[in-house]
């Protein structure tokens, strides 16, 4: 087993993946699939945000050394 960890943008990118037609299920959901999209984006780009914002020190002190 690999130690290597799935980052939720990944985990979205293959859900969101069009494969044969029998997957479709997620695609038909209209209204709630671009719901569950958005959803799904705002929580990416939170989790970006808050990295930038807490290890804000680190990236400054690397950047400026």
């Amino acid at each position: 087993m690999s130690d290597e960890k799935v980052t939720a943008k990944q985990y979205y990118a293959y859900k969101l993946h069009f494969r044969e037609p029998s997957s479709t299920l997620l695609f038909l959901g209209g209204r709630l699939f671009q719901q569950y999209i958005v959803d799904n984006y705002v929580k990416i780009e939170s989790a970006r945000l808050n990295y930038l914002r807490f290890t804000q020190h680190k990236i400054r002190k690397e950047h400026y050394q």
